[in-house]
């Protein structure tokens, strides 16, 4: 059974940079949830440049679940960028 989606991701492209509206519920998993979205978006569009506009509803998470996401995210965002760049060495 799939769960509802608790954020809206709007992708607008810009000239220079993919411009995201995120809205929804501020929690750990619709963070981390958007970001791989995202990650995907920007993988098949081949754009590295990204303005993120957040418009979450609900309490600030704290630091340790903030944390958790970005790192989560930063090793999967930094797996694409080596793929990538290998790919285009002669």
């Amino acid at each position: 059974m799939d769960t509802p989606a608790r954020y809206r991701l709007t992708l607008v492209q810009e000239p220079k940079f993919l411009h995201a509206i995120v809205s929804g519920v501020n929690d750990a998993d619709t963070v981390a949830r958007c970001l791989d979205g995202l990650r995907r978006a920007c993988i098949a569009r081949r754009c590295c440049r990204v303005l993120i506009e957040e418009r979450l509803e609900g309490p600030r998470l704290t630091t340790y679940p903030v944390y958790r996401v970005i790192s989560q995210a930063s090793e999967r965002a930094r797996a694409c960028y080596t793929r990538g760049r290998l790919r285009t060495r002669p």
